[in-house]
């Protein structure tokens, strides 16, 4: 399937799951940005997707570099 950029998403199924690596899930969510932000014009709730979109597009890559491949790190952090 193709987005507004033109650009073929890479997911696969593997054992009857969607798999998806963070490059392809950002790579979504900042294509969404984009189509919402287009969908404004028409549909002031728009904006309201173009914000949870570009939230869940900065949020994800923020977190990885907080913790490196170690989740608990962040956890640690926040439960004390």
């Amino acid at each position: 399937m193709d987005d507004i950029t033109g650009q073929s998403r890479r997911t696969s199924l593997q054992r009857g799951f969607l798999a998806l690596d963070e490059a392809v899930n950002n790579h979504d969510y900042l294509s969404r940005v984009l189509n919402f932000i287009i969908e404004t014009h028409t549909d002031p709730l728009a904006w309201k997707w173009v914000v949870i979109a570009l939230h869940a597009a900065i949020y994800g890559p923020a977190v990885r570099r907080c913790t490196g491949t170690n989740y608990f790190r962040l956890l640690s952090r926040i439960c004390g």
